[in-house]
């Protein structure tokens, strides 16, 4: 598989610029070990002015904690769902050889 192929960019079904969801397939095998690795990696909310931001990292460092967390959540789009699934397929395939 080419390494185009082994990452999946899955924009929200809102069209947010901010709900952006990347999945990636990693494969750091060697030889003598297999090591693959399946990652999911959203982008945290950008959209508060800039010191509202600087208070939430404030917040963040003292171990305060928000309700609803400090990550957005992303609707996996249905044309999007078969890629998706076609990249954790391959995920489990490499993982149980």
């Amino acid at each position: 598989m080419r390494y185009e192929d082994q990452r999946v960019y899955i924009q929200c079904d809102c069209y947010s610029h901010e709900h952006l969801l990347v999945v990636e397939l990693g494969d750091f095998s060697s030889e003598d070990r297999p090591d693959h690795m399946l990652s999911f990696g959203i982008q945290m909310n950008h959209y508060l002015p800039w010191w509202k931001r600087v208070w939430v990292a404030i917040r963040y460092i003292a171990g305060a904690e928000s309700i609803f967390g400090h990550w957005d959540s992303v609707i996996v789009p249905e044309r999007k769902a078969a890629e998706l699934k076609r990249l954790i397929d391959d995920y489990i395939t490499r993982t149980e050889g």
